[in-house]
């Protein structure tokens, strides 16, 4: 019974990670890296529960293979950490789109994680981790300590790559995904001062749980076609973005695919589809990370940056069409993209609505250029 007691809170987050694992599988997109890495971490941390009741369960029973099998198992156990650590430094990568500073980040994390994949491999012979002694009773080993700051390490690392980029992130956003790494660190913490008590690993599956509500509130966000901002996200995203940039101008682009009714009408609507979704990775590709870009519905699209000018905003706006222009070149498509887009730069306060009727009617005008042409 006090070992069903000890283990019943790993039973219980075994269960419930195993049915949001079951339920992702089905609803998220598995292309999505972002997603494999949070289903991955998912199985990892199955595995963790597992073993570690296991071993609650099989610790102090006096036989040969008993011993010989807690420590096959201490080990893998203990090679979980350093690989969840690099998860998190994975994860921290793909939330941030960090380029060359995750790069280096990733660099500094590799060896101090392969270290610990080492001392853990070797440790049943060595001790250095853990032992078991002539009563089959776990104790930790003489390199503990370093083990634990290693992965402790690596966890924090990834959290300080989330801190700096905060400004990027709503602030719910930011404390759901800031759980991911201190429910871990609180979990293995408590763990170590309290020998005996298991909630590293319950707590980490907690913060798994966590993420995948931030995955269905992705969902929400994102469009699933285009992977633009969806209008009921736009307002959020434009009013931290005003509010951060209030002494800057801000740049409005509203953005019309033009002949699209006719794409959907001659090619078919999967074509349609297949159009917008190249018309939205090339005008992403001419963004900045801080930029934001959403779809409005149907073939309408908005773009806010923080700008200069009009002359910055004008560079943007020649930007999307070059790109434009280079795909249909290469495109071999029986149709070309090409849009209207109506730009303003605003320097007050303004309304959001105000200003996007602004753009639009610009949008429309040079649209009805075009067609006078």
């Amino acid at each position: 019974m006090k070992v069903l007691m000890q283990i019943s809170g790993n039973l219980v987050a075994f269960i419930l990670l195993a049915t949001v694992v079951r339920v992702a599988n089905r609803r998220l997109e598995k292309r999505d890296q972002f997603n494999k890495l949070v289903i991955g971490a998912c199985r990892l941390v199955l595995a963790a529960l597992f073993l570690e009741a296991l071993v609650c369960v099989l610790d102090g029973r006096s036989s040969a293979w008993v011993k010989n099998l807690l420590q096959i198992l201490f080990t893998m156990l203990y090679m979980l950490p350093p690989v969840l650590a690099w998860l998190w430094v994975l994860l921290a990568r793909a939330l941030t789109d960090d380029g060359c500073q995750s790069n280096r980040l990733m660099s500094i994390c590799w060896f101090p994680v392969s270290v610990s994949l080492g001392m853990a491999l070797f440790s049943a012979h060595f001790h250095w981790l853990f032992f078991i002694d002539d009563s089959n009773v776990f104790h930790r080993g003489p390199l503990f300590p370093v083990f634990l700051m290693i992965t402790a390490g690596c966890l924090l690392m990834g959290f300080v790559v989330l801190v700096r980029h905060r400004s990027t992130q709503l602030r719910g956003d930011f404390t759901l995904l800031g759980s991911i790494y201190l429910f871990p660190l609180l979990g293995g913490a408590l763990q170590v001062l309290f020998c005996g008590v298991l909630l590293m690993w319950s707590l980490t599956a907690g913060s798994l749980m966590i993420m995948y509500m931030y995955l269905q509130e992705r969902m929400i966000q994102i469009d699933s076609l285009t992977g633009a901002l969806t209008r009921l996200s736009f307002g959020q995203h434009f009013s931290k973005m005003t509010g951060k940039c209030r002494k800057e101008p801000i740049g409005i682009l509203f953005l019309d695919l033009d002949e699209f009714k006719a794409i959907n009408d001659r090619y078919g609507h999967l074509e349609g589809d297949a159009a917008l979704r190249a018309f939205s990775e090339i005008v992403r590709s001419q963004l900045r990370k801080s930029d934001v870009f959403a779809r409005l519905g149907g073939d309408e699209f908005v773009i806010v940056a923080s700008v200069g000018g009009q002359e910055d905003l004008q560079a943007i706006k020649r930007k999307i069409e070059s790109a434009l222009e280079g795909y249909n070149q290469t495109s071999h498509k029986p149709y070309r993209l090409e849009c209207s887009i109506g730009s303003k730069v605003f320097d007050n306060y303004f309304r959001v609505q105000a200003a996007l009727a602004d753009v639009d009617r610009l949008m429309y005008e040079q649209k009805q250029a075009k067609k006078a042409v």
